[in-house]
This record gives structure tokens, sequence and C-alpha cells, in this order.
């Protein structure tokens, strides 16, 4: 199952195109994964994602240990809120 499939492209990032060694640094600062292990598959490709250069399928992999009990593959932003209907307190 795919969590999330996102590229430079998509963010109007387009990386330097010409001679040279270059350092490419993608972070995440938060990432609300539940429990499970996961997997990061990183590729190559034209701008157009029609050839692929290279792809590094499952190159890295890390486990999640959630204290909370949450099912699923992430764990949304949310917040409880309880308001009167009938006008009182």
């Amino acid at each position: 199952m795919m969590c999330c499939d996102m590229n430079s492209r998509m963010d109007d990032f387009l990386p330097p195109v010409k001679p040279g060694d270059f350092k490419i640094e993608f972070r995440i600062p938060e990432c609300d994964l539940v429990d499970g292990s996961y997997y990061i598959t990183v590729g190559i490709m034209d701008r157009l994602q029609s050839i692929h250069y290279h792809t590094w399928s499952r190159c890295a992999q890390f486990t999640v240990e959630d204290s909370k009990a949450y099912r699923g593959i992430a764990r949304l932003r949310h917040e409880w809120r309880v308001t009167s209907t009938d006008g009182g307190p």
C-alpha cells in the first residue's frame, strides 16, 4: 500500500540540471504514522515522469511504535469539541 506519493515537481522545486555534484535533501519534519513497518522508495525520473532513470525500491525501512491504539496508516491531526445545541452552557 502506498501511503504517500510526492515529487519535486508537485512542490515546484526543480533542482539545477547542470554538470557537477549535488546533494538533494528531502525532509519531513512531522509525520504521524501509526504502528507498523514502512519502506521508502526513491526514484529519479524526467520532468514528465515518463522516463525512470533509476529506482531504489525499499531503500530504507523504519518501524513506528505508537502508544495509542490508532488503526490505519496515519494519525490525522484532530480535535474534539462539545457545544450545546439547546442554548445551554
